[in-house]
């Protein structure tokens, strides 16, 4: 049955933070929520706080992309704008 799920949930300690990248630059964020029943391992992924290389502007996403083959996700682009 499909039923309403709030992510994160009300007890939860996780937020979903957005920022620039670069001062006068708009840029976006990826969130994306997988649904499993089983717990899922990200340990071939990059953290938020470490540095992106200079020739890279994104963290592993042709891995994530690999990763969700099969899995029911559901995903959100966040657009912040630069003041």
């Amino acid at each position: 049955k499909n039923k309403p799920l709030k992510v994160p949930s009300e007890d939860s300690e996780s937020v979903f933070e957005a920022a620039t990248l670069f001062e006068n630059k708009d840029s976006f964020d990826l969130f994306v929520a997988i649904f499993s029943s089983k717990p899922l391992t990200f340990d071939d992924f990059s953290t938020a706080d470490e540095e992106i290389n200079q020739d890279e502007k994104t963290k592993k996403f042709n891995k994530l992309i690999e990763f969700l083959n099969n899995k029911s996700f559901s995903a959100l682009k966040v657009i912040t704008r630069a003041r």
